[in-house]
């Protein structure tokens, strides 16, 4: 693909990054065939291939409002699932091409005013842990009285064993040590998570610390609130630095949209002098639960006599390329699992999407479903937050992190 920026981007480190990544789309369109937007709607611009050319005219005409509405409009309605990364025979790096387009169109183009303020109160509830608990024990007291539609977006509350802590044998013998977030929506809506990670760890021979830490980044960064991201990405740089060169092996993260991101901090953190090495550092050391899947020992004592849908995440199988792991070790365990048609398609969660883009997330939704019933399984199964609380509020089939079902 050739391109003709325009002065103001051709010598800017993103005015390069967004050269070199165009240069290698070849216009084949086999990202279309596994987008998800694109199956919805069938709109050329609701597509990768789409998108990369409104990211182009852009880059080589920023200042036709019209078009920059445009192309916000199709940017946003993007999933970021990575389903076209997978797809693609070039290598064309679209994850990080769309949120440079989404970095400089958005702040190219004013907000509506209404869109600007939900967009500011996603982010200031859903990256507090606390203040998240405050919305659901509120939500919780109100769910009687709203909408059957929204009442089932309410998580029912866990109220975990009095002695959560994990009771060790005298004689266990740790061979690494590893700490993980309590997060921030994790933590408020479903914090026998991280009790099942623990305990499961903890039996294979790992330490694991539980530490308070704030958001990942990924909120911000995904409704492009660059200074806020980055200002929570160094916050946890500092702190996380600290730990992994003093006393802890690794960062080990059992929702897969956080530790996805937190991967791509070495990306995302390129052009900071003074953070960049430390986030190359972090990083690397960052490990996702199902990474570790084969090391787990399972609890004998748990009823497998069951059939399981496995829903694999997109920032799992498609952000970090990892699959498989966790199908096998269910296997393993003795439970037996069902296939799942398009299992490469989105859910429709993806971060904030579901409540930004809700006509869309909802279709999409639909049909995941749809494909994880059809063969009635017992249980469905998954790795990321997000996921779980969307898939469990249109189905009456349990829906679990996997941890929990050999823990």
């Amino acid at each position: 693909m050739q391109t003709s920026f325009t002065p103001e981007f051709i010598q800017t480190a993103d005015g390069e990054r967004v050269n070199k990544i165009l240069r290698k789309c070849v216009h084949c369109g086999f990202c279309n065939a596994t987008c998800p937007t694109y199956q919805l709607t069938g709109n050329e611009l609701d597509g990768p291939r789409g998108r990369i050319y409104l990211i182009k005219n852009f880059f080589e005409d920023n200042n036709a409002n019209a078009s920059k509405e445009i192309a916000s409009k199709h940017l946003d309605r993007c999933l970021t699932c990575l389903a076209c990364e997978t797809t693609c025979p070039s290598g064309v790096q679209y994850g990080e091409l769309i949120d440079i387009g989404r970095k400089h169109i958005n702040t190219s183009l004013e907000r509506p005013v209404l869109s600007k303020i939900k967009r500011k109160l996603i982010l200031n509830i859903f990256s507090s842990s606390k203040r998240t608990s405050m919305l659901l024990a509120i939500t919780r007291i109100c769910k009687p009285f709203l909408p059957t539609t929204l009442a089932s977006k309410i998580p029912a509350k866990i109220n975990l064993p009095r002695h959560s802590s994990s009771q060790n044998e005298p004689h266990t013998t740790f061979t690494r040590k590893m700490f993980t977030i309590k997060g921030c929506v994790q933590n408020a809506a479903a914090p026998q998570i991280n009790l099942a990670t623990k305990k499961a760890l903890e039996s294979s021979g790992i330490q694991l610390d539980e530490i308070n830490s704030p958001c990942c980044g990924a909120l911000a960064h995904h409704l492009t609130e660059l200074e806020h991201a980055h200002s929570t990405i160094r916050k946890n740089i500092d702190y996380w630095h600290q730990m992994l060169t003093s006393e802890y092996n690794n960062l080990l993260i059992n929702s897969s949209g956080c530790s996805s991101f937190i991967k791509q901090y070495i990306t995302v953190m390129q052009d900071d002098n003074d953070y960049a090495e430390k986030a190359k550092f972090i990083s690397e050391r960052c490990i996702d639960l199902s990474e570790l899947a084969n090391e787990l020992t399972v609890n004998t004592s748990l009823d497998k006599n069951k059939t399981i849908a496995f829903h694999s995440p997109c920032t799992l199988q498609h952000g970090q390329q990892i699959n498989g792991k966790i199908e096998e070790k269910l296997k393993q365990a003795g439970y037996s699992l069902v296939k799942v048609i398009d299992s490469h398609l989105c859910c429709g969660s993806a971060g904030t999407y579901s409540l930004l883009e809700t006509d869309m997330s909802s279709k999409l939704l639909k049909d995941k479903v749809t494909n994880l019933q059809q063969y009635q399984p017992d249980i469905i199964a998954t790795a990321n937050i997000g996921c779980l609380m969307h898939l469990q509020s249109a189905t009456k089939i349990p829906v679990k992190h996997w941890i929990e079902l050999i823990a």
